[in-house]
């Protein structure tokens, strides 16, 4: 809950390659199953975003998607989504 937004990086110890996050998604599912996502432009985590976390109860799951982010070579990838599950 503490979280401003996202970050991303290759850290194996032998690397450390800063990433730049420009948008991202999170998808949340309300009480009847229904896919809920809420769209960011940036790193930063979005009003409505931690809005949906605060109203979220421990063990719920949700997922942030489509992570956009540019490296040192001025490439945009696309990251692997992840499952957030809330402590």
């Amino acid at each position: 809950m503490n979280a401003s937004g996202l970050g991303a990086a290759i850290d194996d110890g032998v690397l450390d390659i800063e990433f730049r996050i420009t948008g991202f998604e999170t998808v949340f599912f309300d009480s009847m199953g229904n896919a809920i996502p809420e769209v960011s432009n940036g790193a930063s985590f979005s009003q409505r975003q931690k809005d949906s976390f605060r109203r979220m109860a421990r063990g719920k799951r949700f997922y942030i998607s489509r992570i956009k982010a540019i490296g040192p070579d001025g490439i945009e990838r696309t990251l692997s989504p992840m499952e957030v599950t809330v402590n």
